[in-house]
């Protein structure tokens, strides 16, 4: 049924197009919810979006036929899949670029008094620049993850989709090395 679905909508069937992507319609959301998921947890209420998104860009390459060479439900699902996993990768990129980063409560020795939210957001500010000097992407992951909190046996585990493995080590050592500058940028504010 879904091969002659699939057959159907390559000779331009659009009923038949329609009827094969609204099958697929909750298996993509699932899909991408999941995704959202690995990727940090994620804004996970943007699925659906992201779902009509790739089910839109499906459709449309489609009628162009450029899916000619998909001969079953499988090959579509994992060109869908494909879609849907850039789609989600490039989300998160955005956001988390845009993602105000809160003050580091997990950072030992790093104490953030703040009293009121002016002070708040310049403190905000100055961890924000502090992970921006580090060089390497995956301290600046790593720092981000410790800046919001996020429990240290959780890292490793929300790091892998994008980094691998990554060892414990590594983020101890970023942990210390973030808590060295911040340490360092709180001497100099209080100097001046």
């Amino acid at each position: 049924m879904a091969d002659e679905l699939i057959r159907r909508a390559h000779g331009g069937d659009k009923a038949a197009l329609n009827e094969l992507l609204t099958s697929e319609r909750n298996r993509v959301r699932n899909f991408c919810r999941r995704r959202l998921g690995t990727f940090g947890g994620m804004l996970p209420e943007k699925a659906s979006e992201i779902a009509q998104s790739v089910l839109a860009i499906a459709a449309k390459r489609c009628e162009q036929g450029k899916l000619a060479q998909m001969g079953s439900r499988y090959d579509l699902r994992a060109y869908i899949n494909g879609i849907a996993t850039k789609k989600v990768a490039s989300l998160c990129r955005k956001e988390r670029r845009r993602r105000e980063i809160k003050a580091p409560a997990a950072v030992e020795g790093a104490k953030a008094q703040t009293t009121s939210s002016e002070s708040a957001a310049h403190r905000n500010a100055v961890v924000n620049r502090v992970i921006q000097q580090l060089e390497d992407p995956l301290e600046q992951d790593i720092a981000v993850l410790i800046s919001d909190g996020c429990q240290f046996k959780d890292i490793p585990s929300r790091l892998r989709p994008k980094h691998g493995n990554v060892s414990r080590h590594k983020i101890d050592r970023t942990r210390e090395k973030l808590k060295r500058r911040l340490e360092r940028e709180d001497s100099t504010l209080r100097s001046r």
